[in-house]
Parts: C-alpha cells; structure tokens; sequence
C-alpha cells in the first residue's frame, strides 16, 4: 500500500511522522486480525442494524426508554430510523479511552496493581507499553500483578481477539510488544473514563482506532473470568457471587460475535446490551445514556463499555486529550507531574470532577455496587476544565481560556487544595462537598468544556465544544503533524 498525506506543502519530516503512526508499524499477524475483523463486520454490523432497527419499533423498547426520564421520553419521541442514525453518528463519534495511573491513596490501597503512570511513559519515551512487555523485562510495576492475572490475559488476547500465541513463555520483549493495550468505548459518557484503572484517562485520536483497534462486545477480562471456565479467576468469588454472577451476565452474545472495527461497531454495541441486559444494561438504557444529556449512570455501569484492543504501538501522540481526576490528582504531586508531562508533549490537560470523590473512598461503598442498585447515581454530564497551564495552550482555540485572571484563581484553589492534602491524617480524603465547591469556584470563572456530541466536530482531534458568544466551538488537540487528513490508497 502507498500513503499519502494530503497538503504535503509541510516539512517531510511531520509527513513522515504522521505516516509512521499508521498500518507500518503493524506486524502481518495483527494485520490479518484487522483485516479479517473489516471484513467479517461488513455482514455482522448489517445484521445488527436490522436487529436493532426491529427492537427500536417494539412498544417495549419504548415504554423503557421513556421509563429513563425526561430524556429518555425526548429520545423515545424519534422514529426508529431517526434513532437508528443518531446511534450510528454517536458510534463514529465515541471517545475510546484507555486509564492509568493510580492516585496517592488508591497505590496505598492496592499496591503494585496499577503502578503504571507519567513516569512510566517518560521511561519509554512518550510510548505506553504493553503489560507483557514490563513482564518480560521484568519491570517493577508488574510485580504484583498475579499469574491467574497473566492467564486472563493471555486466554482473552489469544481466544477473544485471536492474537496468536507466544513461542514462548515467557516472551521474548519484542513479542511482548506486539500485545494490545486496551480500551474503552465510553458509551456512557463518562468525563473520566473507566475510574477504577486510573485517575488519568488518556483519550485517542478516533483515527488511530479506526486505523489499528478490533473491538470486543465487553471487558474480556471480566468475560474470561465469568465465562470461561478453564481460566482461574483473578479473584475467586464465594458461591453466592457466583450464583449471583452466572445469574447477571450472559456469556454467549460476546462468544457468539464477530470482532468489531470503529467503523462498523454495531454488532460490538448489541453485544454489549445483550451481554448485561439482565443487570439494567439493555439496549435502551444504552441508548439513553449514550444519546441522552446528563444521563444518570449506577457505578456497576461503569464497567459495563465495549472494550478494544489497540493493536501497534501508542504514544502520547495518539492521544488527543488527557483528563486528570479533580477529587485524586488536583493540588497533588502527581497533579502537577501530570501538568509538566501534558506541557512538555503538548497534549491538552483537562480535570474532571466525577462525582467528587477518590476512587479509593468510592470503591469502599459496596453496596453502591449492587446490579439495579437505586440510589446512587453518577451524571454523564460530560464537562471537563482545560487546565490554564498544560491546557488551552496545546488546543485549536489557545486564546478561548487562560487568562491571567483565571490562571490567579486556578493556582489560588490549587495551592488551597494542596495544603489541605498535606494537613490530612493517614488514610483520611478531601470531602466530596469540598471538592465539588472548589471545582465551582473555578468553574465559575471558566468556560467548562462539554464532551462530543453526535456530529458536532470531526472526532479525530477534537474531543469538546464550548459556548462561546451563543454558538458552539469545537476544542481540538492543536497539532500541525496531524493538521492534514491520512488517507490510504
């Protein structure tokens, strides 16, 4: 194949740059599992998008969506062609995220499990590697991730994404490369991503999985550990939570289905709606936090997302935004580390608040876990602050924020935050009514960013909009390597 990048009146070498994040760096074994998840998608996404055309006209599925709230009756009002549209627009707008990055107090509650962070990525040069790549090099952030771990891996990237096995065990650290790093499909427009993996979530340019990401209907992880029984579960449930969990998820849509590509992912989508039907996660709840604004979503549908696997290298450059966790890394070292990183590579920071909390404190309420749980709720609002430091600087729009009076009370509430951080006694945190008045305070003074919509701006590089002068701006990672579009020939 011939690449070519359109307006080459750049210097060669952004040309050759831009091309090199593209198929060559694809080893032909991960090509063949990207070109045989296209062409089986053809036929599997069409199939799809009868089945779920025919579900949208059934009194069913319209009773339980309008049964979601205002926003679910507003969305319920649509034809089933109409709402088929806007799921497809919605699709090929999705951020895909991938978390790391662990914060103060959650390292202190799960040491070594998640120890990947910025500094990680400095060491291999903005790149993110794989976790078999620190296990053959026997690196330290690894050490306590658990065999049964490592066999999970390995039956979802061999069996799920049909990756070939390594020649040897353990890999060689050239094999280990060729492993994916995975990701997210945010379907619930959540402004931080998958919490519990990290309190920084990276976002990719939607190219990048389009050009090199095969897509499974939910977290494999999860499946393996579920459903496949000739793999040892990370942890062991009781007999109850066995019960309970056998009695939740349904195995066979994801086993049963095709692997999806970013272009036709709706075969990927009506998985995961039949995969968690039973514990509140159907097609219509889907379809309202996905479609709907300021949807709520119960935290166990948090982990309920499309995965995919992101086969060939990822770097910083990949990525089109970075999110820090406001309750976990704002007022922190790790905070300003994160600040540092994003203005050293010029990829915008941006801070979500979440619900307020360190994940830390928020894990510890079990009950909040529960499948239908009904009283705690996270809103998909979708807004995010670009930092006035490591943020504005590196967008599409660097004089929209910024300002010297806004960057005032932002290091004033950041150096509020960081004292109050030193003055905590062990194993204590910042309130969550202290953080969300703190965010409000800076909020109030800033032009909050909202998460795409369906079709509001080109979804490669932009990842918000903010209202500007009655009207929408697209906010977009600035980056003139990637100002063209790649196209293959």
């Amino acid at each position: 194949k011939e690449f070519v990048h359109a307006g080459c009146s750049m210097r060669l070498f952004a040309c050759w740059l831009t091309l090199a994040t593209c198929h060559g760096q694809l080893t032909p074994a991960q090509r063949e599992v990207i070109e045989t998840a296209r062409q089986s998608s053809i036929d599997a996404s069409t199939q799809a998008e009868n089945e779920i055309l025919a579900v949208f006209s059934t009194t069913s599925f319209r009773w339980e969506l309008k049964l979601q709230g205002a926003a679910g009756r507003r969305l319920a009002s649509l034809s089933a062609t109409e709402l088929l549209e806007r799921l497809k627009v919605a699709l090929q707008n999705l951020e895909w995220v991938t978390n790391f990055g662990l914060d103060a107090n959650s390292l202190k509650s799960h040491p070594g499990e998640s120890a990947f962070s910025i500094k990680t990525l400095d060491a291999f040069g903005g790149r993110f590697p794989t976790m078999w790549e620190l296990k053959a090099t026997n690196s330290s952030i690894v050490a306590n991730v658990s065999q049964d771990q490592w066999g999970v891996m390995e039956a979802a990237e061999t069996g799920l994404y049909r990756l070939p096995p390594f020649s040897k065990v353990p890999p060689s650290p050239e094999e280990a490369r060729e492993r994916p790093r995975y990701l997210a499909g945010n379907t619930r427009q959540l402004a931080m991503g998958v919490r519990r993996y990290g309190s920084i979530s990276a976002i990719l340019r939607n190219d990048v999985v389009r050009q090199r990401a095969v897509i499974v209907g939910s977290d494999t992880g999860g499946w393996e550990s579920i459903c496949n029984k000739s793999v040892t579960p990370v942890h062991k449930p009781s007999w109850f939570a066995k019960l309970v969990e056998d009695a939740s998820v349904s195995c066979a849509p994801v086993e049963r289905t095709p692997l999806g590509v970013a272009e036709r992912p709706l075969h990927s989508f009506l998985a995961n709606a039949r995969t968690f039907r039973k514990v509140g996660g159907g097609l219509a709840r889907q379809i309202y936090q996905l479609l709907g604004e300021d949807a709520d979503v119960r935290p166990l549908e948090g982990n309920m997302y499309m995965e995919a696997a992101l086969l060939g290298e990822m770097r910083v450059n990949d990525t089109k935004v970075l999110v820090g966790s406001f309750p976990g890394l704002f007022g922190s070292k790790m905070g300003e580390d994160l600040r540092k990183f994003c203005s050293r590579h010029g990829v915008p920071l941006a801070w979500s608040l979440s619900d307020g909390q360190e994940w830390t404190k928020e894990e510890e309420e079990k009950l909040d876990w529960l499948p239908w749980e009904p009283f705690e709720y996270w809103h998909s609002d979708g807004e995010r602050l670009l930092d006035p430091i490591a943020g504005w600087a590196h967008t599409s729009q660097p004089s929209s924020g910024g300002s010297a009076k806004t960057r005032a009370l932002w290091e004033k509430v950041w150096a509020e935050v960081a004292k109050q951080r030193s003055q905590l006694p062990h194993g204590h945190f910042l309130t969550q009514s202290s953080m969300k008045s703190w965010w409000k305070g800076i909020k109030s003074s800033d032009l909050p960013v909202q998460m795409l919509r369906e079709g509001e701006c080109s979804p490669n590089l932009c990842f918000g909009t903010i209202l500007a002068g009655g009207n929408r701006t697209c906010i977009c990672r600035a980056d003139a390597v990637h100002a063209g579009e790649l196209m293959v020939i």
